[in-house]
């Protein structure tokens, strides 16, 4: 980590790898010691501490599933099945992070973020 801030770093990728997740705690805890900031893929590490993130909404993509199978199950094939794809997603903040870099967030994201953490 002193390496990559020396080579003036600021914000780090945290993707959805199973590992990271699996190690998150210290990860963050890492990150957060050398005032980084930190955006991730997905929620459990901005529920943990990361800065932000925008995340799929599983229900939804869920739902587009279901109706693909109930499709399929009706007789249309695979083939002329459309793609699941994740819609615009949810921007998630972790409040204690965001205060504790003194972040403004821009009027036009007030009413798209859900905010996590300590109040």
């Amino acid at each position: 980590m002193s390496q990559i801030t020396k080579d003036k770093i600021n914000t780090v990728y945290l993707p959805s790898d199973s590992f990271l997740i699996s190690q998150r705690a210290a990860l963050i805890e890492a990150i957060n010691a050398f005032k980084m900031l930190s955006v991730a893929a997905v929620d459990i590490f901005v529920k943990d501490g990361a800065l932000l993130g925008t995340t799929a909404i599983y229900y939804e993509l869920g739902e587009q599933l279901a109706q693909r199978v109930h499709q399929h199950q009706q007789g249309v094939p695979i083939s002329k099945l459309s793609v699941v794809r994740p819609g615009q997603g949810q921007l998630l903040i972790n409040r204690s992070a965001w205060q504790r870099f003194s972040l403004t967030l821009p009027d036009s994201l007030t009413n798209k973020v859900q905010w996590v953490g300590d109040q």
